[in-house]
């Protein structure tokens, strides 16, 4: 899997006139429309994205994402809020008692009012193939493997970009699945003379020459993304020794919910241990290096710190709106961060024969 410039040229993207910023709009959004342009800021306008699981960070996704523009926001989580979730910036004492989505949904259209915000009360198992394709994108955060896989599945079948997230403490991560083929534009910068005639060479005065013109060129790119399934069942024989010990961590969680159908407990040391060795046997893995950072990350499977929430929404925030308006680069497939050393990188985990 990977992402290569095709042949050069011009995209020409045609807006339809009624569709058109307003002037309002135009004002609001003028620090976007610099970066991104004209074009790309209609995208996120017209896109519909989807929220899967209130938490934090995705709270903090969807703060940015409304700030963005993106004209039209649903959020699912019927989880009543308790006095523990005040902690999230979407809700106040005045939540007690509400739905997660509920609480959600003013808090985010305070933000910005040109946008559309709805809740959505529907069980997650019941979401369907017909649900999904109403939307351009949908984010997850829930630990559930059952309702991440799903929700994966129903997007590729739909061609519906999916994004999964999730904070554990210090750690935190990011996963997208754009489909077989994501099309994208990138810019490039070229030279280029102003006068190509070179018949006149009688002029020997060099100080004469004018300056090279600069023009921007737009490059249509593609990118083929893995299934999440595909992704967490990767060999660890065949992965680099630099890789983030998360991924690790994830791929362990991912095996243990497909044995027992639930997520693992710290006071179950043995069933962890259990798990570890059918990972080390199945993947084929020398080392147990990883037992330290899955048990911390189990001890904090919904626990969630401030900043780091903060600074890994603002990425999958960023990382959304490039998916929308097709402008740039994306992140191709996983992000890892570790507050620890606060840092972050970037990984291609992909199935050996689609490398």
């Amino acid at each position: 899997m990977s992402s290569e410039p095709q042949q050069q040229r011009q995209i020409n993207i045609v807006e339809d006139e009624n569709n058109a910023l307003t002037d309002y709009e135009a004002a609001l959004y003028d620090r976007g429309i610099r970066v991104w342009g004209v074009d790309a800021q209609n995208r996120l306008r017209r896109a519909r994205v989807l929220f899967v699981g209130i938490t934090g960070l995705s709270a903090e996704i969807a703060k940015n994402v409304a700030l963005a523009g993106v004209g039209n926001i649903t959020v699912i989580d019927n989880t009543i809020v308790s006095e523990n979730d005040i902690g999230l910036f979407i809700n106040g004492d005045q939540s007690i008692g509400k739905t997660r989505s509920e609480a959600a949904i003013s808090a985010i259209q305070e933000l910005n009012p040109l946008i559309n915000v709805r809740a959505e009360s529907i069980e997650l198992d019941a979401i369907s193939g017909e649900f999904i394709k109403g939307y351009t994108l949908v984010c997850v955060d829930s630990l559930d493997s059952a309702v991440q896989l799903r929700i994966n599945n129903l997007c590729r079948m739909d061609g519906v970009s999916f994004i999964l997230t999730h904070c554990f403490g210090l750690q935190g991560y990011f996963f997208s699945d754009l489909g077989n083929t994501f099309k994208y534009a990138i810019k490039k910068k070229t030279k280029v003379n102003k006068n190509n005639n070179n018949n006149n060479n009688n002029n020997n005065n060099n100080n004469n020459e004018e300056e090279p013109e600069e023009i921007e060129e737009l490059i249509e790119c593609k990118s083929s993304f893995s299934s999440l399934n595909d992704a967490l069942s990767v060999q660890w024989s065949i992965l680099p020794n630099r890789l983030s010990p998360l991924y690790y961590v994830l791929s362990v969680l991912y095996q243990y919910q497909q044995g027992s159908n639930k997520l693992p407990s710290i006071n179950n040391v043995e069933a962890i241990n259990k798990v570890l060795e059918t990972c080390y046997e199945r993947y084929n893995a020398q080392t147990d290096r990883h037992s330290e950072l899955l048990k911390q990350c189990i001890k904090q499977l919904t626990g969630e710190i401030a900043p780091v929430c903060a600074i890994l929404g603002g990425i999958v925030g960023q990382e959304i709106v490039k998916i929308i308006s097709k402008d740039n680069e994306v992140i191709n497939n996983y992000l890892f961060f570790d507050g620890t050393k606060c840092s972050g990188v970037v990984e291609q985990i992909h199935p050996k024969h689609n490398n």
